[in-house]
């Protein structure tokens, strides 16, 4: 998985989420929230406990993807704490996890969909979470504009600067990425459409005006150009 934005302004997101568990209370909480699990869900869970196979594990998965509420959500938690995002067969699962948020994108997952979702390795995962963001768009745009700052700074800045800089890795990324900016930022540049297909992977004319047009929103909002990212000529 491509790292997140802000590993550390995420997990600040997620203590702070209503009916989060801390590690020690994580037990007992999964297991009160077994109680409230739709009978219809319980199959799924079950599977994907007792199965060790990835495959089998995100079929169990993608069943939940019919399901949402506090239960299915503390369960998804859980599992994801569990996880280790730079092991390949780990990342598909999480994957999977923020799939099943990005159906039912409530409040508290919003987090992970933002911070992790949109910088997962698999393109399929942007977009479904992409999606998902534009779901619950108000909410979204209160988390993507909250976090840390130096003193006089814009909390919004990081995130901005890291979407930019992911549009512009691969260019089936465009489309799910820039649906967020434009959902965030209220702004759209010539020739977008909201409505564009997902899956579609612009030519590299498209890309170069998307992200000219971004650079200057970026220094037009933060008062300063953006900056290369690690590894881009300066």
């Amino acid at each position: 998985m491509v790292p997140s934005c802000s590993a550390a302004l995420l997990g600040l997101l997620i203590l702070a989420m209503p009916g989060f568990a801390e590690p020690a209370d994580a037990p007992r909480a999964v297991e009160a929230a077994q109680d409230r699990v739709p009978a219809k869900a319980a199959p799924f869970i079950a599977a994907y406990r007792d199965r060790t196979n990835v495959e089998s594990r995100l079929d169990a998965l993608r069943g939940l993807e019919k399901f949402q509420g506090p239960a299915i959500d503390q369960f998804l938690l859980a599992e994801y704490g569990k996880l280790d995002g730079t092991k390949p067969a780990e990342a598909r699962l999480i994957g999977g996890i923020l799939r099943v948020w990005a159906r039912h994108p409530d409040k508290p997952v919003l987090p992970f969909l933002i911070y992790e979702g949109l910088f997962h390795e698999d393109a399929d995962v942007v977009r479904a979470c992409a999606a998902g963001i534009a779901l619950g768009a108000e909410d979204a745009k209160a988390v993507m504009s909250t976090g840390s700052a130096v003193r006089g700074g814009d909390p919004a800045e990081d995130l901005a600067a890291d979407l930019i800089h992911r549009m512009s890795e691969r260019a089936e990324l465009l489309p799910p990425i820039e649906k967020v900016l434009a959902l965030w930022s209220g702004r759209t540049r010539p020739g977008y459409k909201t409505d564009a297909d997902l899956k579609r992977k612009p030519a590299d004319k498209e890309r170069a005006v998307a992200r000219e047009f971004w650079q200057k929103w970026f220094e037009e909002r933060f008062k300063h150009p953006l900056k290369p990212a690690d590894g881009q000529p300066k």
